[in-house]
């Protein structure tokens, strides 16, 4: 029974040192990576990177131009109603005499032919 109990105690102190093997070996590996996230902080902060350039931030910059940009289509397609507007009042005012005159002429046509109907 004393040999099981050596065995048992040579097994746990095995394990032991494999896992405090590993805690150094990861303990290690966190100061590393503290260091090299110091060390790109300190290297994005000097090459110009801001709170605004950060991934939470350019998201919502993106679903915001999202949102401006289907705002934009609608009032695109509002301002094509006015496209075939002339932008000087005057030459407005032209076209619509013009057209009124057209719209004259084929009232007059239409009462001709509702007259020539008639007889």
């Amino acid at each position: 029974m004393s040999l099981n109990l050596e065995k048992s105690s040579n097994l746990h102190q095995n394990s032991l040192a494999a896992l405090l093997k590993d805690v150094e070996f990861y303990q290690n590996k966190l100061q590393k990576y503290r260091a090299d996230g110091k060390k790109l902080e300190t290297q994005a902060s000097k090459s110009g990177m801001t709170s605004s350039l950060t991934h939470s931030k350019l998201t919502t910059d993106y679903e915001e131009l999202v949102r401006k940009r289907e705002a934009l289509k609608a009032v695109e397609e509002q301002l094509k109603m006015f496209a075939g507007l002339t932008p000087d009042r005057d030459m407005a005012l032209v076209k619509l005499e013009v057209a009124k005159g057209q719209l004259q002429e084929l009232e007059d046509q239409l009462a001709k032919q509702i007259d020539f109907i008639h007889l």
